[in-house]
């Protein structure tokens, strides 16, 4: 009988464990070319999941009070504040206040009318990327179905504007689980790619990790120094290649993380099987 102290979260059945490793990779690998193909459409400003949940909320939904992009974005007030200031600022979205009725100081944000078609471009931009990313997208509904309960696949279309709303509240959703477990790390999703990676049977390098991040060379330098100090992962000489090249290895500290953090990604499974169906549903006919 599997037992762990008081508080700990018991440790995830081996198959299992392999099963969701292999979720966070598919998961990062379909974030980092959808995030990419926004960015070639020419919408750099749109710069995160938070940016795509609050855009989608607000395209989907109408103005809406900040409060109720709390949810989506699994966001801080503080935070929130500091991301509708960027997004105004790049004249995405607008503040409006003394519209709330019997709060004159109530806030309400809306899309511009740069921010609506912005946001048109990039739902068409992300929902062509999800089609081109088809196989990777059936490969990771495969693998969330095998760990959760299959549903019946969903039939009514999604419009690009919908899927560009539900990558980002996928995206947050999966960074509010991962936040519970080391609220310190200023990027949990970044790490738990790292670690998955290093936990795999193939040999991971630096340079394997630009793709699976999204990060810059220099970024994934920096993130790696701060796995290393941290004592989660370390460097080494890749002896049984080339003793220049370097391997990234996980450690047992760095182990015990991973499991907490694939625990924690385990219970979001079912939301994130519905989600992730739906969109491969949508994958089906390509938007013109």
């Amino acid at each position: 009988m599997v037992t762990a102290p008081p508080g700990a979260p018991l440790p995830l059945d081996p198959t299992v464990h392999e099963l969701t490793r292999r979720i966070v990779l598919e998961i990062s690998a379909l974030g980092v070319e959808v995030t990419r193909a926004i960015e070639n459409a020419g919408h750099g400003e749109i710069s995160s999941n938070t940016d795509v949940a609050v855009l989608g909320a607000l395209a989907i939904h109408g103005r809406l009070r900040p409060r109720a992009l709390l949810g989506p974005t699994r966001l801080t007030r503080g935070g929130l504040s500091n991301l509708l200031e960027r997004l105004e600022s790049a004249e995405l979205v607008h503040r409006t206040y003394g519209n709330v009725a019997h709060d004159r100081r109530g806030a309400t944000v809306g899309l511009t009318a740069q921010g609506d078609e912005v946001v048109s471009q990039a739902g068409m931009a992300a929902a062509r990327s999800l089609v081109r990313q088809q196989p990777v997208l059936a490969e990771l509904v495969r693998l969330l179905q095998t760990v959760g309960r299959a549903r019946r696949e969903r039939t009514d279309a999604l419009s690009p504007v919908a899927q560009l709303d539900l990558i980002g509240r996928l995206g947050a959703l999966l960074m509010d689980a991962l936040a519970s477990v080391e609220p310190e790390d200023p990027s949990p999703g970044k790490t738990l790619v790292v670690l998955s990676s290093a936990a795999g049977p193939e040999r991971t390098r630096p340079r394997e990790l630009i793709d699976r991040t999204g990060l810059s060379s220099g970024g994934v330098t920096l993130l790696l120094g701060r796995l290393e100090k941290g004592g989660l992962i370390v460097r080494r000489s890749d002896v049984e290649s080339d003793r220049r090249a370097v391997v990234v290895e996980l450690t047992d500290r760095g182990g015990q993380l991973l499991e907490r953090q694939l625990t924690q990604v385990l219970s979001q499974i079912g939301p994130m099987r519905d989600g992730f169906t739906d969109l491969l549903a949508a994958t089906r006919t390509e938007p013109r």
